[in-house]
């Protein structure tokens, strides 16, 4: 009898432990919240600040951060469902900040859990390239992370990894510039005067990726698990593929991904064949969609990957004279 008491104390005990660290001390959410707030949907910079904040509290933060993460993802999960209206959202500044607000948390839980800081990675690493002529590439930038915010699905598929877009404009004027402007244009191999995406580990290494065949390809061959639900590689896939997608130097708008979106069935030749498409938001004149189709083998381990992108972007004028990370055209992917 006193055994059985005893286990019930212990039990008792380690379930008040596991929902006090589940629920964040009220000083701590409060911190969290009020650096939080300081982040700018429309200014990635601010977001970075706030991430710089978060990281400075230190790993003691860490279990309040993974607490608050799933709320802020009900918050914004709150906001979307009562305020939907065709294709337009209302209260549209506090979902994009709870969106970016999300990320920031994301980014945070990563760098103090794994001890790196991948945009520092990234910019080191590009920042060590050289031109042919040996000079080196200094052109500053800020690695904006490819999140997915509203599942933290994508996450989930790869845990020790996180994605960031690099875009780095080339000369967008309309007369031919001397050269010593093209210069300041220009980027060392292997970057690309365009779109680059770069998967981060948690142990620091880098995967450029410039387009989704072959390099989105080869990272997902080496580096995707055997998956329970082909469904997931599918819904991965097509959240790291926008990367490659900008419009008026800013990342392309993509809708969420259902889960009507995403389809799996069973194959003659291939034990499973997995369908998925993401639409690109129709706002500005931009429409279409992007779809993937992948099979896999009876463990779930990736055999083959065909994505076909039919996405039509609004033609801008250009300006007169651009600057590196100033107003450019249209951005497509090779």
């Amino acid at each position: 009898m006193l055994l059985r008491i005893l286990s019930m104390m212990l039990a008792c005990l380690a379930l008040s432990a596991a929902v006090a660290v589940e629920t964040p001390a009220p000083e701590q959410r409060k911190q969290i919240n009020a650096i939080l707030a300081g982040v700018k949907a429309d200014d990635p910079r601010s977001a970075l600040m706030a991430e710089e904040a978060l990281v400075r509290e230190g790993a003691a933060l860490l279990p309040a951060l993974r607490a608050v993460l799933p709320m802020k993802r009900d918050q914004l999960q709150g906001l979307y469902e009562p305020c939907k209206c065709a294709n337009h959202w209302e209260h549209e500044q506090e979902i994009a900040q709870v969106r970016a607000q999300i990320s920031t948390l994301d980014q945070a839980i990563f760098r103090l859990t794994h001890g790196v800081n991948p945009r520092k990675a990234i910019v080191d690493w590009a920042h060590g390239l050289k031109f042919d002529d040996g000079r080196a590439f200094t052109r500053e930038f800020l690695p904006l992370p490819l999140t997915d915010v509203e599942t933290g699905r994508l996450e989930r598929v790869f845990p020790a990894c996180r994605f960031y877009r690099v875009y780095l404009p080339g000369y967008q004027g309309g007369a031919a510039p001397p050269p010593e402007v093209l210069r300041q244009f220009a980027v060392p191999a292997p970057l690309a005067q365009g779109a680059n995406l770069f998967a981060v580990s948690a142990a620091g290494e880098l995967t450029l990726m410039t387009r989704a065949e072959p390099h989105l390809w080869t990272f997902f061959q080496r580096n995707l698990p055997p998956v329970a639900t082909p469904q997931d590689a599918v819904y991965a896939w097509l959240m790291v593929t926008t990367g490659f997608w900008w419009w008026n130097n800013r990342p392309l708008v993509f809708l969420p991904v259902f889960e009507k979106d995403i389809t799996a069935t069973r194959g003659v030749a291939v034990p499973w064949i997995a369908r998925g498409i993401i639409r690109v938001e129709p706002l500005l004149g931009n429409d279409g969609q992007i779809a993937v189709q992948m099979t896999f083998d009876a463990e779930g381990k990736l055999l083959t990957a065909t994505e076909t992108p039919a996405v039509v972007l609004r033609q801008l004028p250009l300006p007169p004279m651009a600057a590196p990370g100033g107003r450019t055209g249209v951005l497509v992917p090779e």
